[in-house]
Order: C-alpha cells, then structure tokens, then sequence
C-alpha cells in the first residue's frame, strides 16, 4: 500500500482551503461503520470499504473529492478488511468470516466468491496481474494459520496453508516467487516457491506483528508491537530478502500498524494514539 500517497491525496481531499493544517470529516454517512480499507484512483473517484465487525461489510464511493459519498450497505455478512485493485475497473476485497468478494466496475458492484474455508481474511495482496494472496486465519479458541492464493483474477482461490498456528495479519511479495506473510506472536512465513510451501523464520521477538513491507527486493520491515496494558512499539528490519531480521525498535509505545517507504531510505510507521514514525536512512 502507497501510504504517503494515501496521506497526501486524502490532505488534498478533505482539506477545504489550500494552506489549512487541519483535517476534516467529509461525510456524516460513516460515522457508525468501520472504514478498514482505502483505494484512490484519481483525484476525484475514492472508494471506502468496511463495515460492522462481524454484521454486515460497507462500501462508500466518492466522484467529488470526497465531499459526499454513495453508500452500498449489504446486510448478513461480516466486515471487509481488506481491498486491493489491479486497475482502475478490476479489485478483490477480503474480510471476516469468509468475506470474498471481487468487482469489475471499480467498486460500484461487488460479487461473491465462495471460499474454499471460512476464516477471517486479514491482507489481500496482488502479485502479477492475475495472481493473488489472501492471508489469515482465527485468532481465538482454534487457533489457525491461513494463506489463500488465486491465479485467475480473483474468481477462484485455492487454500495452500492451512496449519494450527497463530493468525497472519498481512503479506508482501517481493516477486511471484518471493513472500513473507506475518501475525501475532512472532510469526514469520516465508515463501520462495510462488507460496506452494511456507517455512517459519525465527523472529527476534515474539510480538504481535501488523504489516510487512519492503523497500526493495533485499530490505524489508515488519512492524507491531504489543497492544494492551503496558503496550510496545516494535519494528524489525530485514537485509536478506527475509531470511533473518534484527530488532530496529521495541520499546514502550502505542503498537504500530502499518508501515510504508516512499524510497529506500525515507519511511513512515503508524500506529494508535496518533502514532506517527518517520526515518530518513533506511531504518
């Protein structure tokens, strides 16, 4: 995900004068919904996708700069938590209990796909034009380990990991052949078979761990931390593609949740509590 551009295009969005530092609510309409993911394809057309956890999944549609949304409420299934497009028409989206769903019309209408297991789908990632993975799992009582891949655009998806283990939180693949997926506790999964088989990496620490990203095909970043109670922000840092990471960051601090470079060197985390982390040499 293009954090910084996110940022940047929602600024230009929701901000009514030019020189005004503030930020502003654009519609009232997702006041009582969970907004989890966001696609900007120009500067007029925005898409929102959420819902109410574990109710019913949302979409929100804005042609005007944001400054007023269309509402696609669609009652009986759980929340979107994810959503990916390839192009500006074709996207997939992913969320609990089985949620897949998958659009030709840029978001305006979502059909969808049948599952080949329910579970909660966290992270859903293109790699190629038609090739896509979907990751997650359960995170309580039967604890499972999920990854999910489709190579026909989304419209059939076929389970390649399926293992009692802690739930995976989001993916990154730095080639068709290369990926690292992540989740609580510690976990680290890599591939480097297109994700027909993924090996566990021994993490430094055992945190939960809330996206992956990388700055390019060797360097990469995890980023999470601890969210309750004495909670901790941690950041770990990988030189060789994934297959060991040291420990940049843990330390006392509102836990991290995503992570995005803008070049090799130049990065932001974000986390709770208006967390905002920023480096300027690579980590």
């Amino acid at each position: 995900m293009k954090l910084i551009s996110t940022l940047l295009f929602l600024m230009a969005f929701l901000v009514e004068v030019a020189v005004s530092q503030q930020w502003y609510h654009s519609s009232p309409l997702i006041f009582n919904k969970d907004a989890n993911s966001i696609q900007i394809f120009n500067r007029n057309a925005i898409l929102l996708a959420g819902g109410t956890e574990s109710v019913n999944y949302s979409f929100y549609t804005s042609n005007n700069f944001g400054a007023i949304w269309n509402a696609t409420l669609i009652t009986g299934s759980a929340s979107v938590l994810s959503m990916v497009f390839a192009d500006s028409l074709n996207g997939v989206a992913t969320g609990e209990m089985g949620t897949l769903l998958k659009t030709s019309n840029g978001g305006n209408y979502w059909t969808g796909i049948t599952p080949p297991v329910i579970a909660d789908f966290n992270k859903v990632v293109y790699v190629g034009t038609q090739t896509l993975f979907a990751v997650g799992g359960n995170r309580f009582n039967d604890s499972m380990q999920l990854v999910l891949k489709s190579t026909d655009g989304g419209n059939n998806w076929n389970t390649v990991l399926n293992q009692t283990g802690k739930w995976l939180k989001s993916v990154y693949f730095t080639s068709i052949q290369n990926g690292i997926a992540v989740g609580d506790s510690g976990t680290i999964l890599k591939t480097v078979n297109g994700g027909n088989t993924w090996t566990p990496v021994t993490s430094p620490v055992q945190r939960d761990f809330n996206a992956i990203t990388f700055s390019n095909d060797t360097t990469g970043y995890i980023v999470g931390g601890k969210e309750k109670n004495d909670s901790l922000r941690t950041i770990l840092k990988t030189t060789d593609g994934g297959s060991t990471w040291i420990v940049m960051k843990d330390e006392p601090g509102a836990w991290l949740k995503d992570i995005a470079f803008i070049n090799q060197s130049t990065g932001y985390a974000v986390g709770d509590h208006s967390g905002l982390l920023k480096t300027t040499n690579a980590g």
